[in-house]
């Protein structure tokens, strides 16, 4: 809704364990990511997943995929803040200067029929010009949202991550934002 446009490319990819995707809008007929996104993907996955899951992989969008196929999403927030020291990669997809990025980690499930099945643990990175930590504070309060309409986002903070499974997140980012 912010930029009029939005569209995934697929950076790097283990159909298996991870996804690095950018998120973009096109600016002056070019593309400018607003959010870096690594999913890293449940190890045992249920079979009740397995047909989005192949629609994903194939460059779906984890959310309007997930939704398509009849699954509420439900995100559990375990970390809201900065982070820096990203790949110049990063500045360059976000056609920015900037050195510190708002970032989100979340664990998303999948419910359906009443059975909730853990499909990702997602890190985002935002664009300075998308997305602040002031704007995140506004959006992701630090309670649970509670009592959402029926196919609506349920989300909230739950407990945070630990700084180990965070560095983690961000370190893989950064690695495969190098090309390493």
């Amino acid at each position: 809704m912010k930029f009029g446009s939005y569209g995934l490319n697929v950076l790097a990819q283990d159909p298996e364990s991870y996804r690095l995707s950018s998120l973009y809008s096109i600016d002056n007929e070019h593309e400018v990511t607003r959010t870096i996104a690594l999913t890293t993907y449940e190890s045992n996955m249920n079979e009740a997943l397995k047909k989005a899951h192949e629609e994903i992989v194939q460059g779906g969008s984890i959310g309007s995929t997930l939704s398509k196929h009849g699954f509420k999403l439900i995100k559990e927030i375990t970390f809201k803040g900065n982070v820096s020291e990203m790949p110049k990669e990063m500045n360059r997809l976000m056609n920015s200067n900037d050195n510190t990025f708002a970032a989100l980690i979340y664990d998303l499930f999948a419910e359906k029929d009443g059975v909730v099945y853990p499909y990702s643990t997602i890190a985002e990175v935002y664009s300075p010009q998308y997305l602040t930590l002031s704007e995140l504070n506004l959006i992701y309060p630090d309670s649970p949202t509670k009592d959402k309409e029926p196919g609506q986002v349920k989300e909230g903070l739950v407990e945070k991550a630990s700084e180990e499974k965070v560095q983690a997140m961000i370190n893989k980012m950064r690695d495969l934002m190098a090309g390493k």
